[in-house]
């Protein structure tokens, strides 16, 4: 794929693993189950191809459940891959990144830890896996090898992220609570490098600096990893990467321009759909300044929070793309709409209009949250459990997330 060359692209779960993910993620959800087993139908397809041009669609082939359980899901799409093809449709596998299902995998010892030996959550019933744990890093490579033959034109690989997420207020500021992983993988390798186990605070402000860039380099090294498997079996790479007007290193653990040489394209996920009334847009992003294809797909509100878009929001969408020179890559699933989780339904819609303006967007506040002290010093102590009694916890998420909680019975 050239830089300049326009392709359109489709974000689109599906199948029997999307809706054991969805029941995992979310509590007591209501799915219309027909949407997600038929949006890899030919006729589905075909109707996506010409009502939105799409060239390009990222498939479900593995969330991180155990593999036993997810023979279904796998078989799901081999079985589906010659829609795509008779299509001309690329089709992007998804594997799940640096996390898994935890109850799938009892015994393996592969998981993050912080200051204080404790996991890691990502999600409700998933945990942070740590990219230099060899044993994980031979799991993924071996299921990206099994991959290798059976039809897919890239991989794409889903959060991946080195250990816990760093809680910033601002990009010049160091992070509120432990960052990264703690476990004895990374503990032995910091050692090694520094003389020094990894920083549990941030009193020692040069150690700390090491660290991040420790964590940051160990991100790059994983990527150029999996991106080889990948690359081994004639197919595409890919990785999500957040909206870079974020300090993504510090968060995430990833350096853009050093993960992009080991990528075939950028593929940004954010909450800047355009909209004029809030004045945000994507209209930074671009291929020409990336120097490869970018695709971008954005939300309103993120997962669990999106009722179906509109004719509009799509006319928008494709306009802002095609004025800033990316590719545009609408989000096919994960919509709740009335309280019921669905994926698109194209029979609702005509072909987005490309003469829509477009409005610059608004610089992103930088400060997340208050900087008072007390507030630090609370999240420093309490930013796993509290992070995990969110997910875990039905009584929490309905406090701290209550959007969510009155779109769903």
């Amino acid at each position: 794929m050239h830089p300049k060359e326009e392709r359109r692209g489709q974000y689109c779960w599906a199948g029997p693993g999307t809706i054991r993910m969805i029941q995992l993620k979310f509590f007591h959800p209501r799915i219309d189950t027909e949407s997600l087993m038929h949006a890899y139908d030919y006729d589905y397809l075909a109707k996506m191809q010409e009502t939105f041009g799409i060239t390009d669609v990222w498939a479900t082939y593995s969330w991180g459940f155990s593999d036993k359980t997810e023979e279904e899901d796998r078989k799901f799409l081999l079985e589906r891959v010659d829609n795509f093809k008779k299509l001309g449709l690329k089709v992007h596998a998804y594997i799940q990144g640096t996390n898994v299902v935890y109850a799938g995998f009892p015994d393996r010892q592969w998981y993050c830890r912080d200051e204080h030996g404790r996991p890691i959550v990502y999600h409700r019933g998933r945990l942070v896996t740590c990219l230099n744990n060899p044993e994980f890093r031979e799991y993924i490579s071996e299921k990206i090898r099994g991959m290798h033959g059976k039809g897919f034109d890239g991989i794409f690989m889903d959060n991946v992220q080195m250990g816990q997420l760093g809680l910033v207020f601002s990009k010049s500021d160091f992070p509120a609570a432990f960052t990264g992983c703690a476990c004895r993988y990374c503990n032995g390798l910091f050692r090694e490098r520094t003389d020094e186990y990894v920083p549990k605070n941030h009193k020692k402000a040069g150690l700390l600096e090491e660290y991040l860039k420790f964590r940051t380099e160990s991100t790059t090294d994983f990527v150029q990893t999996v991106s080889k498997e990948a690359r081994a079996g004639g197919m595409l790479f890919g990785t999500n990467s957040f909206d870079p007007d974020f300090d993504t290193q510090t968060i995430f653990g990833t350096d853009l321009q050093e993960i992009k040489k080991h990528q075939d394209y950028m593929l940004f996920e954010n909450h800047r759909m355009p909209d004029k009334k809030r004045g945000r847009g994507n209209h930074l992003l671009s291929s020409e300044s990336w120097e490869k294809p970018v695709f971008v797909v954005s939300y309103r509100r993120g997962i669990g929070r999106e009722r179906a878009y509109s004719q509009s929001d799509f006319d928008h969408v494709y306009s802002e793309a095609a004025a800033a020179g990316f590719n545009t890559c609408i989000k096919g699933s994960e919509y709740l709409t009335g309280g019921v989780w669905h994926n698109l339904h194209p029979e609702d819609y005509s072909s987005p209009k490309t003469s829509i303006a477009i409005l610059h967007s608004v610089p992103r506040k930088k400060h997340l949250i208050g900087r008072s002290r007390p507030a630090r010093s609370i999240l420093r102590h309490w930013y796993n459990p509290l992070s995990r009694a969110y997910f875990e916890k039905r009584y929490v998420r309905r406090l701290l997330d209550p959007i969510y909680f009155r779109s769903v019975r």
